[in-house]
């Protein structure tokens, strides 16, 4: 529970692992949500808004509530760089509001050591992929700017099989309805695949079979 001045508990910052067996875990997460919260500039009042299922070696998942707080959709874990992969649903500087919420979605993206040692940002990934293509080559025409909607945040996120670095990402809204848009990025924020319609569902999981 929330109180608008204070935080009251850190219950929504624990996350819970399963094994094959079934066996849950219950893990004490606050200071690897802290350090997140600190990388990206949003210590109370602001925050950082996602509700997350942490795709490791284990299943995942956690948490959080309120203007201090943090709450991911779209996690993943890769078990060879050993590293964290956090898409924010949501990234406000400024105090929780129920209604402006909606619209703070971001295109953000937190890199982690796998004990968040050290935690880096990239901002505006579609931005950053135009600017790196520039850098590199004067052929910019398959690299796409992704224009922020704020209405759109990430919902859930997998590291595509045997590319490392490479992942599909889902986007959802439900203002003025519901619907979620899918897409293909690079470590660095490189567009591969432009975002697609997928339908007028909140779609929160994708899987390779």
């Amino acid at each position: 529970m929330m109180h608008p001045q204070k935080t009251e508990g850190y219950d929504p910052q624990w996350v819970k692992t399963i094994d094959r067996a079934g066996v849950v875990t219950h893990i004490n997460w606050v200071q690897q949500y802290e350090k997140l919260r600190e990388a990206t500039g949003t210590k109370y009042p602001g925050y950082v808004s996602s509700i997350a299922r942490l795709l490791a070696p284990t299943y995942s998942s956690s948490s959080s509530s309120c203007s201090s707080y943090l709450l991911h959709e779209a996690v993943a874990f890769n078990p060879m760089s050993r590293q964290w992969f956090f898409f924010p649903r949501r990234v406000s500087k400024e105090p929780y509001d129920e209604v402006l919420d909606e619209s703070r979605g971001s295109n953000h993206l937190l890199i982690a050591s796998e004990d968040f040692s050290d935690v880096r940002v990239i901002n505006n990934i579609g931005v950053r992929a135009c600017a790196l293509a520039r850098s590199l080559s004067s052929d910019t025409h398959d690299i796409v700017l992704q224009p922020l909607d704020p209405n759109y945040g990430f919902s859930a996120v997998k590291l595509i099989p045997f590319r490392e670095n490479e992942f599909v990402l889902l986007k959802t809204t439900e203002v003025d309805g519901v619907n979620t848009v899918m897409m293909v990025i690079d470590i660095r924020g490189h567009v591969l695949m432009d975002q697609i319609d997928v339908g007028n569902v909140k779609f929160e999981g994708i899987e390779f079979l």
